[in-house]
């Protein structure tokens, strides 16, 4: 029979040098990495039955990247994801199916020998699932992007008193989506496509018409941008980490040049009206 093999990723030195010693224990074969760049080196080169990683080693969330990289290179991994932020469980909660079990520091010793043993026991045949670039989770979560910004918008006390319909406050989100995630896959730069700025111009006229205050549209768009970055931190799991950077900084700069053209408008609106 052979051992399991148990990599143990931790920026902290008192993790790595107490979970193997008792994982010995239950027979387990364990290695070590206090970084991610080392886990990335025995994730690429070895292979490992269970990956118990921090979630923030370094910056906020790093511990996906490990994940991520055992995924495509070693899909039957079991996974464990340790936080030290039970305020988090709910968008952990949104990545189990990508994430075999997390658990919360500072470390449970039996329930994550429980977890492990269970896990390896009840291990089924994985589904790779193929990783997306950013413009497919900008429009798989159109639904889910309205609804938060209208929640958030809702919970803005100057924001809520505007006498104006749910789709008078997002009608303009769907083609603002459809605009960022044509111009990702385009490949062309910000300001050489008229295309991304036409929901802006749009959006920028109608706030006008319904006399929206401009510092409020801004307070707007800040929302947007808020949820989209959260939606992108909760699909990271299913995102091409080749790209994710490229992608990030090309949606950025197209989301702040949307709100210059959105106040260009406004102001234009403005002045006609006037």
């Amino acid at each position: 029979m052979s051992v399991t093999r148990i990599l143990v990723v931790d920026d902290e030195p008192s993790v790595t040098e107490l979970l193997p010693k008792v994982l010995a224990t239950r027979g387990y074969e364990t290695m070590t990495a206090n970084t991610v760049s080392e886990a990335l080196n025995l994730i690429t080169s070895q292979n490992f039955d269970v990956l118990i990683s921090d979630l923030n080693m370094g910056h906020i969330a790093d511990g996906f990247t490990v994940v991520h990289t055992m995924r495509r290179v070693n899909p039957a991994c079991i996974n464990f994801i340790l936080t030290g932020f039970p305020a988090f469980e709910s968008a952990l909660q949104a990545l189990r199916a990508q994430v075999d079990d997390y658990l919360t520091k500072p470390s449970d010793i039996p329930k994550l020998l429980d977890a492990i043993d269970r896990k390896l026991k009840q291990r089924v045949p994985v589904v790779r699932q193929p990783m997306q670039r950013l413009s497919s989770i900008l429009r798989d979560n159109e639904g889910k992007t309205k609804e938060r910004v209208l929640l958030n918008m809702k919970a803005d006390p100057q924001l809520a008193a505007l006498p104006l319909s749910d789709e008078e406050r997002i009608g303009h989100i769907p083609a603002m989506l459809k605009e960022l995630a044509d111009h990702l896959d385009s490949g062309l730069p910000n300001d050489g496509n008229e295309m991304l700025f036409r929901a802006a111009q749009t959006q920028g006229e109608l706030r006008a018409q319904q006399h929206y205050p401009l510092e409020l549209m801004i307070r707007c768009d800040r929302i947007v941008s808020q949820v989209l970055c959260n939606i992108i931190y909760e699909e990271l799991l299913v995102l091409n980490l080749s790209y994710l950077l490229l992608d990030m900084n090309k949606l950025n700069d197209a989301r702040l040049m949307q709100l210059e053209i959105a106040v260009s408008a406004y102001r234009q609106a403005e002045r006609r009206r006037a």
